[in-house]
């Protein structure tokens, strides 16, 4: 016996003539409690995903509370609620944030674990880093939406005698390796963008690197150093006198900083730079619920209050596709990876 069907010869054909029914006859119910089986689990997924969200989202964010990135990722928070969602906010900043992507990659690919990351941890750590992160953004990552954009500010000392962007090239170009630069520490986007300035110009001024932003800012506003980019809210400083904004790597003057020039306008078309922030989730989530969470969002970040408080902070509201947001990582891997190679950076 080798413990297949017995074949009952006085069971009916009802009309199957096919040989493997005539051999086994119950191959016929066989198939037909597979596809049941197949329909209902079917149905149950439609569902699961038609009812989504059915209990809380928790959004991780890769860095502690506070900051621009804990700010998208309180935004996101703050639409999903408004849609009906349930949301719990996470921060977890250690490790530059690599360990808040490690988490995502690495969750139930259902949309109920989601990840808002700044730049780094997703672009830019693949090349800085002496050891690549447990993960590759690329591959590992649903890319939802890109959230938005923070231009940099070019910031001087209100010592330095130049009035304008094109003025201090020239200033520092007749004191080569005399005049210092700051920025939040080494591979962070003031630094990047400073490297990417040197590039552009030919200018030689020294990287200085500080803990953080308001100690980077402290030290063009004491003289410590001559220079360096800055986030929108240092523009406080500039409006007080404490620093001279020269220019912003925005498309356009910002509206609470009408008098600074971009870039293009104070003589370097085509700089671009500044920090982004994304929306992702898990690997190989269903496109059901990505389409829903992306139009989601892309829906507040179009609403007039959102759009008002956030220029104020000087976002660039953006809301894409992530097939958009796909192709700009990809972009930005390339850019930021050729700036670090031909700078020669390197973190320890």
């Amino acid at each position: 016996m080798d413990g297949s069907p017995t074949p009952c010869k006085t069971f009916p054909n009802n009309g199957f003539r096919g040989e493997a029914q005539m051999r086994n006859p119950f191959a016929s119910i066989t198939f037909v409690a597979l596809m049941a089986a197949s329909l209902g689990l079917q149905t149950m997924a439609a569902t699961a995903q038609g009812d989504f969200p059915n209990k809380p989202v928790r959004i991780i964010v890769a860095t502690a509370a506070g900051g621009p990135t804990d700010y998208n990722a309180r935004l996101v928070a703050d639409i999903l609620q408004r849609a009906g969602y349930q949301v719990v906010v996470d921060n977890r900043g250690a490790a530059g944030g690599v360990l808040a992507v490690q988490s995502v990659t690495k969750s139930p690919a259902d949309g109920y674990t989601l990840l808002v990351s700044h730049a780094s941890p997703i672009v830019i750590f693949q090349s800085l880093l002496p050891e690549k992160p447990p993960y590759d953004a690329l591959k590992d990552l649903t890319p939802i939406s890109h959230l938005s954009n923070v231009a940099t500010i070019a910031l001087v000392n209100p010592n330095v005698p130049v009035k304008t962007l094109s003025e201090f090239i020239a200033y520092a170009k007749e004191r080569p390796g005399q005049l210092n630069y700051s920025s939040t520490g080494t591979g962070n986007m003031p630094h990047l963008t400073g490297e990417r300035f040197k590039m552009r110009t030919g200018v030689d001024i020294v990287h200085v690197p500080y803990n953080s932003a308001p100690q980077a800012l402290t030290a063009i506003i004491t003289g410590e150093v001559a220079f360096g980019f800055q986030s929108p809210d240092s523009l406080e400083q500039h409006k007080a006198g404490k620093v001279r904004a020269l220019a912003t790597t925005a498309k356009k003057r910002l509206s609470n900083a009408p008098d600074v020039p971009t870039m293009a306008e104070a003589g370097l078309p085509g700089f671009t730079s500044g920090a982004w922030y994304g929306l992702y989730g898990p690997p190989n989530m269903p496109k059901a619920v990505v389409d829903k969470i992306q139009a989601d969002v892309a829906k507040g970040l179009a609403l007039p209050d959102v759009v008002e408080k956030a220029t104020k902070f000087g976002f660039e509201l953006i809301g894409s596709t992530p097939e958009q947001l796909a192709a700009h990582m990809q972009s930005e891997v390339k850019n930021w990876s050729g700036v670090i190679q031909a700078a020669k950076i390197k973190m320890k």
